[in-house]
């Protein structure tokens, strides 16, 4: 509850116009690597943790059905998923995780589209066809509140408690065409005790630059 109050008079330090973000706001940086994947049936996974043109590292994994990239930011988990087979597959929401490495704990995550008061509803899997590329963000279902001071959806870190979080692991189902296949990406996290540009919207942060 302490973090939470903490969080909410952060925020209320920032002007609540769209026109007017804290495009010089900074918060903590936590890099994210990507460093096992534990799955099975499919071929060839490689593992990569390259840097996008802001600096910031972009984990991601490629086999013989998915090609996978992530975006950590601090209050969700963006991604881009390709379908790398010769069938459609879907992306089976209800039975997907996020574990907190600090907590341990097992939470349900939703998806980009889902109304934040249907979060805790059955969501419909996605379908990715064959070729294509969809993109996606992840945020867990209870760390999203309503806050009456600042009128507005919140979403509380993800990133936090400094040197304390050092991993991060999220299980990603997928429904193909030769049955049920659970990814289970293991990322390494570290704090780097330092500050980042960062930017609040949509009841969100993002990190903007670190160059």
């Amino acid at each position: 509850m302490r973090l939470v109050l903490v969080f909410v008079a952060l925020l209320l330090s920032l002007p609540l116009s769209p026109q007017a973000r804290p495009k010089e706001y900074e918060l903590d940086y936590y890099r994210v690597r990507l460093e096992s994947v534990e799955t099975d049936g499919a071929r060839g996974g490689v593992i990569g943790n390259p840097e996008n043109e802001q600096g910031f590292t972009t984990p991601g994994y490629r086999d013989s059905t998915i090609r996978v990239v992530f975006t950590f930011e601090p209050t969700h988990v963006d991604f881009s998923l390709t379908n790398e087979s010769d069938s459609d597959f879907g992306i089976i929401w209800d039975e997907a995780v996020f574990v907190d490495g600090v907590s341990n704990a097992a939470e349900g995550v939703f998806h980009r589209g889902v109304k934040l008061l249907d979060r805790h509803d059955a969501q419909v899997p996605s379908v990715v066809v064959k070729g294509s590329c969809v993109s996606e963000s992840l945020a867990v279902k209870n760390r999203v509140f309503y806050s009456r001071d600042l009128k507005r959806w919140v979403f509380e870190n993800l990133l936090r408690d400094a040197d304390k979080l050092t991993q991060i692991k999220i299980l990603l189902p997928i429904e193909t065409a030769g049955g049920r296949r659970d990814y289970l990406f293991v990322f390494s996290v570290h704090w780097e005790n330092r500050k980042v540009r960062a930017e609040f919207d949509t009841g969100r942060w993002f990190y903007v630059s670190e160059k």
